[in-house]
């Protein structure tokens, strides 16, 4: 049975909020390809996805990695790719700055990346993937998670009896991404691709319809004064903790109004009652078509901008 590489650049990368969510939605995918393809899913001890997974795959160290090259490297909606830029290795140098473009490939990338897990011929030699895979028909179903990775167990106690009531009918996991978020992407959306007070306004309204108003709100951000504003008058909790914990925290509660950043996202996938979305991801304040185009987890109540 061959083997399929996780990206080690990826994987190690080494950015300043960690990149946590991206390296998750690249870990979630290999395992449902290989499940898919029958392979051998491989993943490199040492990085920071140790911070919050066993992984019941096979690791290896970096230095133990021969040389492979991408068998599959997925295209970036947000550059202007042709076979001429990447002939001359400018592929990812000019920005798209037309969101209909940007829309139509978000599509075309989502199906590229489809085909390699439902059809791709992969070869029998071993191969590496790059990308993020940022789309939820992309992810494994838990029982799928479950073979493969575990949550580190210490953390979960920890989450546990820090916060007694985190996985309480009644608790809702909220999170905002702040800092970079206010300017990402700001040449193709002007309004940038935070999500905004109405959203959380319009969020509040759903999650106490279903759940009654004797909620508590566990808030999550790095920008965390602004969701307390939004928030104050309300029963909270807030999160002061590391990146890692965080996650499992959102993790493990039933109930979550997500943002549009993978951190988040990931960390909704499973066991979630109430979740709740921007409508069209990073699109949500255009709200002309997804992106990513498959962005919207299943079973998800989804909150339309109010500033189309």
């Amino acid at each position: 049975m061959s083997n399929i590489y996780a990206d080690i650049n990826g994987v190690f990368l080494n950015s300043w909020n960690r990149s946590y969510g991206n390296k998750i939605l690249h870990i979630l995918f290999l395992i449902n390809l290989c499940e898919k393809h029958t392979r051998v899913p491989i993943i490199y001890s040492g990085s920071d996805l140790d911070d919050i997974f066993n992984f019941k795959l096979k690791t290896i160290l970096p230095v133990e990695l021969n040389e492979k090259k991408y068998f599959f490297e997925e295209s970036d909606s947000f550059y202007i790719q042709n076979k001429y830029l990447k002939l001359l290795g400018l592929n990812y140098k000019f920005f798209n700055k037309d969101i209909s473009s940007v829309i139509i490939n978000s599509y075309r990338s989502f199906l590229e990346r489809n085909f390699l897990l439902e059809q791709a011929d992969i070869p029998e030699s071993g191969a590496m993937i790059k990308g993020h895979f940022f789309e939820y028909n992309l992810m494994p179903k838990l029982e799928i998670f479950n073979k493969y990775i575990s949550v580190r167990e210490g953390l979960v106690t920890y989450i546990c009896d820090k916060y007694h009531d985190i996985k309480s009918e009644k608790s809702v996991a909220v999170h905002y991404r702040g800092t970079d978020f206010s300017a990402h992407l700001k040449h193709l959306f002007p309004k940038g691709i935070q999500v905004d007070k109405f959203y959380y306004e319009r969020a509040i309204e759903k999650v106490e319809s279903l759940l009654g108003n004797n909620v508590t709100y566990h808030l999550f951000s790095d920008d965390i004064n602004s969701l307390k504003e939004i928030f104050k008058d309300k029963n909270v909790v807030v999160h002061n903790d590391s990146a890692s914990e965080d996650w499992v925290a959102i993790f493990l509660m039933k109930n979550v109004i997500q943002t549009n950043s993978s951190f988040c996202w990931t960390a909704s996938l499973y066991n979630k009652v109430v979740s709740i979305q921007p409508q069209d991801g990073y699109n949500y304040h255009q709200n002309n078509g997804s992106i990513p185009f498959d962005f919207h987890h299943k079973n998800a109540i989804l909150i339309r901008s109010n500033t189309v």
